[in-house]
C-alpha cells in the first residue's frame, strides 16, 4: 500500500493508488501513480487458494509472475494498454503443477485514473477483474 502526504489536500489511500480529493485551483500536486490491473482472488475454490504459490498473468501476450501467499486477496499486474483484449492467469502449487487456468472471455477498457485533476499529469489506466472458477471476469 502507498501512503503519502500531499499538502493543501485530503488523500485517501488504497490498493497502491493514492486519490486526490481536493486540489488547489490552477495548480497540480506530484502525485503519482501506476497503471495496472489489480485480480480479486477471494471468489476461488478454497484449496486452490491454500495451495497456490505463484500466478502468471498475461496481458495481451505479456506475462508477469509473481509469488502468492496462502489466501491472498488480489495480484496487482502492470497495464501497458487502457483496452485488453486477451488476459489469462495460471496459479501454481509449490512444485510447479497448474492449479487454475482462467480466462478473460471480452475485450475490457480500464478506467482513467488523473489524481491530480483533470488537466495535470499523470494519467494512469486502472482496471479491477475478479478471478471465479474457470474464468476472469471485470469486477462488479
Amino acid at each position: 500500500m502507498v501512503i503519502g502526504i500531499v499538502v493543501g489536500a485530503t488523500v485517501v489511500v488504497g490498493f497502491g493508488a493514492t486519490l486526490l480529493i481536493r486540489n488547489v485551483p490552477g495548480e497540480c500536486t506530484l502525485v503519482g501513480c501506476d497503471s495496472a490491473v489489480t485480480i480479486g482472488l477471494t471468489e476461488l475454490a478454497p484449496e486452490v487458494r491454500a495451495e497456490a504459490s505463484a500466478v502468471t498473468v498475461c496481458l495481451d501476450g505479456r506475462c508477469d509472475t509473481s509469488p502468492l501467499v496462502a489466501d491472498q486477496p488480489w495480484v496487482r499486474s502492470t497495464l501497458a494498454e487502457r483496452v485488453v483484449h486477451q488476459a489469462t492467469m495460471t496459479i501454481t502449487d509449490a512444485a510447479g503443477l497448474d492449479l487454475a487456468h482462467l480466462a478473460l472471455d471480452e475485450s475490457v477498457a480500464a478506467d482513467e485514473f488523473q489524481p491530480n485533476g483533470d488537466r495535470c499529469q499523470p494519467t494512469c489506466w486502472t482496471l479491477r477483474l475478479t478471478a471465479r472458477d474457470g474464468a476472469l471476469e471485470p469486477a462488479r
